[in-house]
Order: structure tokens, then C-alpha cells, then sequence
């Protein structure tokens, strides 16, 4: 009987301590997202990015954050002339800088590379956003590079320089053949141009832009203008007129914001979204009358490409894109927008907004967290 009992108490020692291990086991897997060593070691993850645009490595960071949390590190050298509205500083490395990033070509690559290898080397891949010809700087690495397209992807060769284009897009290829190029389409005009130019099929997803942090309050009676050309309505505000360094919540206390756009994706109409501010642009037929996009003709999209039509980036464009941002309001003439502005139900639609971005959140968290698995290496 004392044996029994004996055995029954090591039966329950052991039982308790394997359960004291497997929590214990638990508790030092949370970070499941981190990078894996080749050995089966775990690792923090260091990025590095060089970027024109403030915004869209904004957008990737939220993600980056929420994804692998306190396990990465993303270095910025920001060389947008804009880097003071986010609070960045402003990068001005030699050969690739704001000034004179058009001129890059292999030898520009070349001598930056050489100047910046120890310190590039130190990184476990990269991060490219503005613009996608950065990756060509990062290939001799032999790391993840991880792409977002958002804005014509060939900039700043688009029809001009064919030998760099084509130097560009036969990299591109190699890099995507080798598993070493991840590519993302923040919208379906940038992605089907990319897929066109380069057979590289990438995913659709939206930027999101969480960042700005704020939320829709609609507590005055104008409406909010943004465009180029001058309109004059009661009870409309132009964003030009709005004070230097204004905060992301001055936008929200507006009914609404009345956008011309002047491109078909902009990460401005990505955060008002977010933010579920009512927006209104005009119909497709009206912002081609309207003239205002600068999609081709600014960017040089090659003259042999179906893209050189604006009408396919119209069809493509964010705004009137149902399954990604419905309940956007459309106008057809400027008489149709007064009349908008006098029996627009707000309220309602940033209700309707409000619910659906749960659901659209929760679909763009869950494939950027998809598109993560190349630094999961």
C-alpha cells in the first residue's frame, strides 16, 4: 500500500512538472512571427528602407509592428522632401538622394552599394516602397526584399531610358525567379501595369494606414475641398487654406471630403477611409472630362503598354473600387455636387463605413501578415 501510494505522488510530480514545462515552452514561443535562423535559432529581425515617400513605409511599419511586435527594427534614411510632416529626419546620402534619385543607373547603384556595404550588410532584408527601383541596390545581397507597388513601378525610366527599364524588369524577374523578391500592389492599376511589364503576378492589397490614429467627429457644417482647380460653394473649405503643420483630426471634425484626385491611388483618400470620413469624388466620366490625373502623362508610362489609356486606370482606380471602398458618393457635374452637399446623410455613412472597415481591417491585416512569410527564411 506505501509503494502504491509512493508511485501515485512521483506520477503526480511528474505530471505537474511537465505541465510547468509546457508553459513555460509557451511562453518562449509567443514571438512565433520572429525570423528563424537557418539552425532553428530565433532571431530580432533588422530591416532597412530608403524611401521617397513618408506615407507608404508608414503603412508597412503598422504592419511590421503588429506582426512580429517588439522583434524587428526598421531603420529609415528618408529622402523625401516631406519628411518633416512626419516628424522623420531627412537622409541625404551620396549618389541616391532626393536630388538626384532620377539619375540612377548601375553605376549610381554601384558606387552606393560600395560606399554603404558593411553597414547594408548588417540588415536581414529590406523593405522598398517609393520607389520599386531600389530593389536593384539591394540584390547583390542575397537577402529578402520585400516591394510595395504603388506608383508606376518603372519611375524614372518609364519610356525615357529603355536600357535601364529593361535592366530594371529583367532584374525584377531574376530576383522574383530566385524567392528573393516579395511584390505587393497597394492598388489594381499599379498592379496590373507591373504584371503586364514585368509577369510577375502580385497580390492586391490596400494600404490601410492606421497610423494617423484618429476617427471621424463631422462636428462642422463644411465640407473639406481637395483638388486643383477653384471651386466656389457654400460651406466648402479648401485644404489649401487650412493652417501649416495641421493635425490628421483637423480633417475629421469636416462632414466630409470632396476630392478631385489627380491620381488613382493616394495615400491621403487611404487614411480618410480609415479614419471613416464620408468622401466624394467624381463619377469616371467626370474625372476624365476633369482632366486632372496625372497617371500617364507625368509618370511616362511606355507608349506600347495598354496602360498608356487613362481610361484603364479610371476602371482601376481606389475610389471607385466597391470591394475595397464602398459607400463612396459620386458626382457627375459641379451642379450635381451642390446639390450633394444639401442632402448628403453623413451620419449614415460613416455608420456604414465605421462596420465595414472592421471586416476590411481585419482582411488586409490578415494578408500583409501572408505576405511577411519571406523574412520567415
Amino acid at each position: 500500500m506505501i509503494c502504491a501510494r509512493v508511485w501515485l505522488v512521483i506520477i503526480v510530480v511528474l505530471i505537474i512538472i511537465l505541465v510547468i514545462l509546457s508553459v513555460l515552452v509557451c511562453r518562449g514561443s509567443s514571438k512565433e512571427n520572429v525570423m528563424i535562423r537557418p539552425g532553428g535559432g530565433k532571431k530580432r529581425l533588422r530591416l532597412f528602407n530608403l524611401d521617397l515617400h513618408i506615407s507608404v513605409i508608414e503603412d508597412v511599419k503598422t504592419h511590421l509592428q503588429r506582426y512580429f511586435g517588439d522583434e524587428v527594427d526598421l531603420v529609415e534614411w528618408c529622402i523625401s522632401g516631406h519628411s518633416h510632416i512626419m516628424g522623420k529626419e531627412r537622409s541625404n546620402p551620396r549618389y541616391i538622394n532626393n536630388s538626384e534619385w532620377r539619375n540612377i543607373d548601375r553605376d549610381r547603384i554601384g558606387k552606393f552599394v560600395m560606399e554603404n556595404r558593411e553597414f547594408l550588410s548588417s540588415f536581414d532584408g529590406f523593405i522598398v516602397t517609393h520607389s520599386p527601383v531600389f530593389a536593384l541596390i539591394y540584390q547583390s545581397f542575397g537577402k529578402p526584399i520585400y516591394v510595395v507597388n504603388s506608383c508606376r513601378f518603372d519611375q524614372p525610366f518609364g519610356g525615357g531610358n529603355i536600357e535601364m527599364r529593361e535592366y530594371l524588369v529583367g532584374e525584377l524577374r531574376r530576383m522574383s525567379d530566385e524567392g528573393m523578391l516579395r511584390v505587393v500592389s497597394n492598388n489594381k492599376g499599379d498592379r496590373d501595369y507591373f504584371g503586364e511589364q514585368t509577369g510577375i503576378i502580385t497580390d492586391h492589397i490596400p494600404s490601410l494606414c492606421k497610423y494617423t490614429g484618429v476617427r471621424y467627429v463631422g462636428n462642422r457644417e463644411e465640407f473639406l475641398y481637395c483638388g486643383g482647380i477653384d471651386i466656389d460653394m457654400p460651406n466648402v473649405v479648401s485644404k489649401s487654406s487650412l493652417p501649416a503643420g495641421y493635425e490628421w483630426s483637423l480633417i475629421c471634425e469636416f462632414r466630409g471630403v470632396i476630392h478631385v484626385p489627380y491620381e488613382i491611388s493616394t495615400m491621403s483618400i487611404f487614411e480618410q477611409y480609415t479614419s471613416c470620413i464620408p468622401l466624394i469624388v467624381p463619377s469616371k466620366r467626370f474625372l476624365k472630362e476633369l482632366g486632372t490625373l496625372i497617371t500617364v502623362d507625368v509618370y511616362d508610362v511606355l507608349s506600347s503598354s495598354k496602360y498608356a489609356n487613362i481610361d484603364e486606370w479610371i476602371e482601376r482606380a481606389d475610389f471607385y473600387d466597391e470591394g475595397n471602398m464602398p459607400y463612396v458618393s459620386y458626382f457627375d457635374s459641379w451642379d450635381e455636387l451642390r446639390e450633394l452637399l444639401g442632402y448628403i446623410d453623413t451620419r449614415k455613412i460613416t455608420r456604414l463605413m465605421s462596420d465595414w472597415n472592421i471586416e476590411r481591417t481585419r482582411s488586409i491585416e490578415s494578408s500583409m501578415d501572408r505576405s511577411f512569410d519571406i523574412f520567415k527564411v
